[in-house]
């Protein structure tokens, strides 16, 4: 679900504000553009640590597979909050066709 949202913002959303927006609004969307990779990054981390869980089931590796899945959350909720406090009246004025 989450490759799906990035997915349609990259392709749908970030296009339109960005031929509708001025240059600080194309900064905050190259920003979470720029976001999505890191997330994408700590998505294959964290499936990565629970292939390695599922194939050695230990302490260790259970610990790490949580953090990774910490990792990620931390970093889905900070990129979330930024974008709906940046994003939210720009999407009330700019028709983005979604």
């Amino acid at each position: 679900m989450l490759s799906f949202h990035h997915d349609a913002e990259e392709q749908m959303m970030f296009p339109a504000l960005n031929r509708g927006g001025d240059e600080a609004l194309r900064e905050v969307v190259a920003r979470l553009a720029a976001e999505h990779v890191v997330v994408h990054d700590l998505i294959m981390e964290l499936e990565q640590c629970a292939q390695i869980l599922i194939a050695v089931p230990s302490a260790d590796n259970f610990a790490a597979t949580q953090a990774s899945f910490a990792d990620l959350d931390r970093c889905v909720r900070s990129h979330f909050g930024y974008e709906e406090t940046e994003l939210e009246d720009a999407l009330s004025v700019i028709d983005i066709g979604i």
